[in-house]
């Protein structure tokens, strides 16, 4: 599926799992807070199906906890996360392409469930220039892009998302943003295209789909 570039001067990028690769740290962070939560800790067996499903499934299915408790999780899962960020990397070549995007005329942001502070010491290390960071939660991601579309000034039109995660396919086909999604994230390929996304397998193939 073809992307129209045409008017197009903003790339908002995910964080966590299209920017960096946190898949090691989620399994750590997830299984520390298993005895706490009392949910299953996660066995290396378990990422395939994992990849599959979307966030609701993964805590309709997985966590099974109440959804009232989500919220807690969320914030003790940032707790965690800000005290093992010195773990957490750029994917490769990733840098390059936001570089090479800003390079190119685009605004590039990040829209993150992390705290924004945790996202600015980061980026800050990872020595990468962007233009915005704005926060999400783990749900109302379609109203967290409203927000930072009104925030930043820019038009529906203007913008193109780049994220892993089925949800992050949701939010943009609800609030009418153009989205390619990356395959190397949460989920899975064939869970992205299923879900109506077009994708990119790798940096390079990304970059040449945002600079043709």
């Amino acid at each position: 599926m073809a992307l129209a570039l045409n008017h197009k001067k903003a790339i908002i990028f995910d964080f966590d799992g299209t920017l960096v690769d946190i898949e090691p740290l989620f399994i750590e962070v997830f299984n520390a807070l298993a005895p706490e939560f009392r949910y299953a800790p996660l066995l290396p067996d378990d990422i395939p199906e994992i990849k599959k499903l979307g966030a609701r499934e993964f805590i309709q299915r997985r966590l099974k906890i109440p959804f009232w408790k989500i919220w807690k999780l969320e914030r003790r899962g940032k707790e965690e996360y800000r005290r093992r960020m010195e773990h957490i990397g750029l994917f490769p070549g990733m840098k390059e392409v936001v570089e090479q995007l800003r390079n190119g005329g685009y605004r590039v942001g990040i829209l993150s469930s992390n705290a924004s502070s945790t996202v600015s010491d980061l980026v800050k290390k990872f020595d990468m220039e962007v233009d915005f960071i704005s926060q999400s939660a783990i749900f109302g991601k379609a109203r967290a892009i409203r927000k930072t579309l009104k925030k930043e000034n820019l038009d529906i039109a203007a913008v193109i998302y780049v994220g892993d995660e089925v949800r992050d396919v949701e939010a943009c086909r609800e609030i009418g943003v153009d989205m390619l999604a990356v395959t190397w994230g949460l989920n899975e390929k064939e869970s992205l295209i299923l879900a109506g996304a077009p994708t990119a397998d790798t940096p390079e193939e990304l970059l040449s789909r945002l600079l043709p």
